[in-house]
């Protein structure tokens, strides 16, 4: 019985034995396929069904965590008309003959028919064969010059755009970064050594003539037989007026020191519009030729690019803005303010509309002649204090700091804001925070000043507290202030007590980047990237109950610059290394969650919904889908946003000037999905307005901008036939 049993059980080794080697090939297969890299995702068609309310994305390799999200258009929104991207790096423009001709970085020169406005299109292009840059286009009837800073100047015959010819280049040992043309004589400006008088009457250029003038120059602008030349000596502005009547024998007639070192200037009547950059606008009358000139500045304004027509003026001011003023007695009424997708400085009037430069975006085309479509509910703010950097609100009341200076306000049920005060501080803001019914700030001069949120507070400063340090962090938790001094650790003040020296106590003596105060627990993020918890007691000094070291890829070269809790998770914006997830559920156990890697250096966090909102040095808030903790992924962007704050349903997009209220971004619903085919619904009602689709696969996302329209008569429209990215 024994041998028969042992034969029997020799019967089903072969068996088991191929079968393990089956069960052991399947699970290699499968490791060997997840190895593989994935197919990346590549968008065919978007379309658009009126009928079903849906937009349809066809393409291949479509993950399931590809997305769709609306966002508001605030461009668009401003009498955007249309834009273009270059390919490139547009650096300069000039238009002539229904063409505007875009110096494109590295290289190249284009032309672009805008017969139609609303649809610039590519006719033709010019390459420079050495290492030529374009810097700056001059274009007087069939001829443009081309100043390329270092590489000297280039002629080019533009009489048939879609082919336009190189006729010559000069190679000078001098920079220019700027010309005019008069008659057949070029005036061209070098950086050293003044002004050079070229004549261009064929191929063959012939110097005729220079004139030196002092300071380093850098550009001319031309108002019939006279040139003004700007330049800077010794951080000093200069302006040299030039006499070109007979450009053969041109001559400087007066020079004119200004306050500042200046970019442009534009002659209107007997005033000249000098920009002077973040020094603002300086106005100079020039009835007579003195060297004195009655001149005043307006600080206000940060001015870059000009151009005019007739009593209107436009002032880029280096950032994402072009300003449209009146003139009324040399006197300027702001009109509007265009929105741009990127930083501008240079901008042209051509065949009616304002053309601005936007480096790597391209170029846009405004129509200034048309009051705003559409209400973009914006709220300017005054720019004597410094810059806004951030937004803070509480229910219905926003409390906008600049450097110096806080501006209040409330809101409506319809989003609307009212400003009901503003107040300036003797010191910088080096902190702040709220609550429901006060402001907190603190100054450089280490003051914490507490202010009124009531409209009609009879007193605003409530108090001001003198403080013996630097106050780098506020949080305000259940009537007590928690100072921070990010060296020397963080004191509680109870705001209650009527005897402020006997209400401060200190709390933690340790270095520490942020915290905040959630359930009576204190979440401290210490240096370098670390995450403390304490519990917080009136009776006993805090006890730390557990602590959580990032792994080096979130620790390397960065701070915790924000923190927020929700629903038992930490979030923290981690300056160069995103954002980070931590599961605090249980306090004594924190376990890191997600990380994920944003571009930029990432700021102030807020959270609304199941979404987060990053702003960024680079001027984007970054919005992130946190519903799993544990799987963040991007969804889109917002552009030209510094900060964001939310009420109604509403978001308020905080940039440069002042606030954009607008419709939160809607991620749409898929209704059908596959590899090849994602069908999303669209929202059935949303802020009128103009919207971007922003679609996020797992390697990349991608903007169409201006694609749909929404109004409460047509519902939702698509505005232009989508092409694929």
């Amino acid at each position: 019985m024994p041998l028969r049993q042992f034969s029997n059980r020799k019967r089903y080794v072969l068996p088991l034995t191929i079968f393990a080697y089956l069960i052991t090939l399947v699970i290699l297969l499968i490791w060997i396929e997840r190895l593989k890299p994935s197919e990346p995702a590549e968008i065919t068609q978007i379309s658009f069904n009126k009928k079903e309310q849906t937009l349809n994305v066809t393409g291949e390799n479509l993950p399931s965590s590809f997305s769709a999200v609306l966002t508001p258009n605030m461009q668009r929104q401003q009498d955007t008309v249309s834009s273009r991207f270059t390919w490139g790096g547009a650096f300069n423009i000039a238009g002539a003959n229904n063409h505007l001709w875009v110096a494109n970085r590295p290289g190249e020169i284009l032309s672009y028919n805008i017969l139609n406005p609303k649809n610039p299109v590519l006719t033709g292009a010019l390459s420079f064969n050495d290492d030529f840059k374009p810097w700056n286009i001059t274009i007087q009837k069939d001829r443009a010059l081309i100043a390329g800073g270092p590489s000297g100047l280039a002629c080019i015959d533009i009489s048939n755009p879609s082919a336009p010819e190189h006729n010559f280049t000069i190679h000078p040992k001098e920079t220019i970064l700027d010309s005019i043309i008069k008659d057949d004589t070029a005036v061209i400006v070098t950086t050293k050594k003044g002004l050079l008088l070229l004549d261009i009457k064929d191929s063959n250029p012939k110097e005729i003539g220079q004139i030196d003038l002092e300071g380093t120059l850098w550009n001319i602008t031309q108002d019939g037989d006279r040139a003004y030349v700007l330049g800077a000596k010794n951080k000093k502005g200069l302006l040299h007026i030039i006499d070109i009547a007979q450009p053969r024998q041109a001559k400087r007639i007066a020079t004119i020191d200004l306050p500042h070192p200046v970019h442009q200037c534009k002659k209107i009547g007997n005033t000249l519009f000098i920009s002077m950059g973040k020094n603002g606008l300086y106005i100079a009358n020039i009835n007579t030729l003195k060297q004195k000139v009655s001149s005043y500045r307006i600080e206000e304004i940060t001015a870059f690019g000009l151009c005019a027509s007739g009593d209107d003026i436009f002032i880029s001011n280096g950032s994402h803005h072009i300003h449209h003023y009146r003139i009324d007695n040399n006197r300027l009424t702001h009109i509007k303010t265009f929105l741009t997708a990127e930083k501008c400085q240079n901008i042209i009037l051509f065949n009616h509309h304002l053309i601005a430069c936007l480096g790597n975006e391209g170029f846009a085309i405004f129509d200034p002649s048309k009051k705003n479509t559409t209400n973009p509910a914006t709220l300017y703010l005054n720019k004597a204090y410094g810059r806004a950097p951030n937004i803070l609100q509480k229910g219905r009341h926003f409390a906008i700091p600049s450097h110096f200076g806080l501006n209040l306000f409330i809101a409506d049920k319809n989003g609307s804001m009212t400003q009901y005060d503003s107040i300036a501080f003797a010191s910088r803001i080096s902190a702040i925070t709220m609550d429901h019914r006060y402001v907190y700030v603190a100054l450089l001069n280490n003051e914490i000043h507490i202010i009124n949120l009531h409209p009609n507070a009879l007193k605003r400063t409530k108090k001001m507290i003198p403080w013996n340090a630097q106050v780098q962090n506020l949080v305000v938790d259940n009537s007590k202030l928690y100072i921070g001094n990010i060296l020397a650790g963080i004191s509680v003040l109870n705001l209650e007590e009527s005897n402020i020296s006997q209400g401060i106590n200190p709390l933690i003596s340790i270095p520490h980047d942020k915290y905040v105060i959630k359930d009576s627990h204190l979440y401290l993020a210490t240096r370098p990237n670390g995450l403390k918890i304490y519990q917080l007691s009136d009776k006993r000094t805090p006890v730390l109950i557990s602590e959580l070291k990032y792994p080096a890829t979130v620790e390397e070269s960065s701070h915790t610059r924000d923190i927020v809790i929700k629903d038992g998770y930490a979030f923290m914006t981690n300056g160069k290394r995103g954002l980070l997830s931590v599961d605090v559920r249980d306090p004594n156990k924190p376990i890191i969650g997600d990380a994920l890697d944003l571009s930029g250096y990432c700021n102030q966090l807020a959270l609304q919904g199941d979404y987060a909102y990053i702003t960024t040095d680079r001027k984007k808030t970054i919005v992130v889908d946190i519903s799993d903790p544990l799987k963040m992924k991007i969804l889109c962007d917002l552009p030209t946003t510094t900060a964001v704050a939310f009420t109604d349903n509403r978001i308020y997009q905080l940039n440069d000037i002042g606030v954009y209220i607008n419709s939160l971004p809607q991620p749409l619903k898929i209704k059908k999905q596959s590899t090849s085919l994602m069908e999303f619904e669209l929202p059935s009602e949303a802020i009128e307005g103009y919207h971007d689709l922003q679609l996020a696969t797992t390697q990349q996302l991608t903007q169409h901008s201006d694609l749909l329209h929404y109004s409460q008569q047509q519902g939702w429209t698509m505005t232009r036939e989508p092409t694929p990215q």
